[in-house]
């Protein structure tokens, strides 16, 4: 029969899982949606795309990081964190892939989704990955809400773009849009991981 793990050696088990990355079968199924996505994004009326959902702490952002380390080079992906606001979150893209030459003080929205979209066409992406995608959609109107949806459709097809919307599971807003839960075409929810005593 076996003996009940000590609170010290979980704690061990833990940081040692904490330093590591295990592929299990829910992992290998996000790999199998990105590879597709790629493989798919020339074909088709429009773009697929990814949400993946997940609790704090489930390994959402690891994930991505081992799969982009492991079969994307650096100027293949753009991997960004919502900003305060999607204008912010597109000002932040425009910057990464080059400088923003617009000095209004305030950008205009159209120019703005145009400049990214010239600024992408001019590099080798594969992929963009918008992390905490959730704060997007929350704590704003249903209007505002489709208008941000609409913004990244344009840059999606656009562009010939996958998006990866990665967050929490209140990300799942998007979907309320008939055409995005039609072009979200791969969805994936990364669980927690249990640790159970092993049996003798």
């Amino acid at each position: 029969m076996s003996q009940p793990m000590s609170n010290s050696h979980i704690d061990l088990v833990l940081s040692g899982y904490h330093d590591s990355f295990t592929i299990y079968p829910e992992i290998k199924k996000v790999f199998s949606g990105l590879d597709w996505l790629i493989k798919r994004r020339k074909f088709g009326a429009f773009v697929p795309s990814m949400l993946l959902t997940g609790g704090t702490g489930a390994g959402k952002s690891a994930l991505i990081k081992y799969y982009v380390a492991n079969n994307l080079s650096d100027k293949e992906v753009l991997i960004t964190r919502v900003r305060p606001t999607l204008h912010e979150t597109l000002l932040w893209i425009a910057k990464e892939l080059s400088v923003y030459k617009n000095r209004k003080a305030k950008a205009s929205d159209i120019g703005l989704e145009t400049h990214v979209s010239t600024c992408i066409k001019r590099t080798d992406l594969k992929l963009l990955v918008i992390e905490e995608c959730q704060e997007l959609f929350e704590c704003t109107t249903h209007n505002a809400r489709q208008t941000i949806r609409d913004r990244l459709k344009m840059i999606s097809d656009d562009c010939r773009l996958p998006i990866v919307f990665v967050g929490l599971p209140s990300a799942k807003l998007i979907l309320e849009d008939s055409q995005w839960e039609r072009r979200i075409m791969v969805k994936r929810e990364l669980p927690y991981i249990k640790l159970t005593p092993k049996l003798q």
